[in-house]
């Protein structure tokens, strides 16, 4: 009901843009899709929000069971402890907006938060960790964690090959999100079961060294090439 109210406004409230009369080709959607994705950022912001989602998302779909168990608090006590937070992760997304205006780089932002979140999702899951300490870690993996989907989104439409590609590079990036929210909690879930929490902490880890491993591809794919003039630093997007 929320979404179709939130449609009318649009329809009612947002101004129509100019109508194309170019027909519906779906071979120049498959060509600008090509486009896009042979670019390498477009497709490097959507393995970084994967990689996110999946840590994130295996975290945080098994944190009330994983406090209970731990801190031995009630279910309704894991679920505002849980809910905690994932309110850390707004904060996060809204430093990150103010960190790229002050000019730094997105992929220094991905990188810091797949080290964070990676080092906190495996003591998060270590037995050693005590059982305070896991909640405390939580709202730091989640709180730092929130760097990176500010980051990705919004250097979705700035790093795509020409603009009118935006929309398929937005496109690119929430399906890498949706991928990382579906395989996520069922390869933690297959490898808690057969060996236990601890285990988890093996996931994170490889997780947190893709993040990295996208981040410095990320770098190197925004590096200007040789030859060609730098654009001005009034002008240039924050990368």
């Amino acid at each position: 009901l929320l979404a179709g109210l939130l449609a009318m406004l649009v329809a009612v409230t947002v101004r129509r843009g100019a109508v194309s009369a170019a027909a519906l080709s779906w071979q120049a959607m498959a060509r600008d899709a090509g486009v896009t994705i042979r670019a390498g950022a477009p497709l490097l912001l959507a393995a970084a929000f994967a990689v996110y989602t999946f840590q994130f998302f295996a975290v945080f779909s098994f944190l009330p069971v994983l406090l209970v168990e731990r801190m031995e608090v009630s279910v309704a006590a894991a679920g505002v402890l849980s809910a905690v937070a994932i309110v850390a992760n707004i904060l996060g997304n809204l430093i990150a907006g103010m960190l790229l205006a002050r000019g730094t780089s997105r992929w220094v932002l991905i990188a810091v938060a797949s080290v964070v979140m990676g080092l906190a999702g495996i003591a998060i899951f270590l037995p050693v960790t005590p059982a305070l300490w896991v909640f405390l870690l939580c709202v730091v993996f989640s709180g730092v964690g929130g760097l990176l989907p500010a980051t990705v989104l919004g250097g979705a439409p700035q790093l795509a090959p020409a603009p009118h590609l935006a929309p398929i590079s937005v496109g690119l990036v929430i399906h890498g999100n949706n991928l990382g929210q579906l395989m996520g909690p069922v390869a933690v879930g297959v490898i808690v079961d057969a060996a236990g929490w601890s285990a988890a902490a093996i996931p994170a880890a490889v997780a947190s060294a893709l993040g990295v491993v996208i981040a410095f591809a990320l770098r190197r794919s925004l590096r200007p090439r040789s030859g060609k003039p730098t654009p001005r630093s009034g002008n240039k997007p924050v990368m």
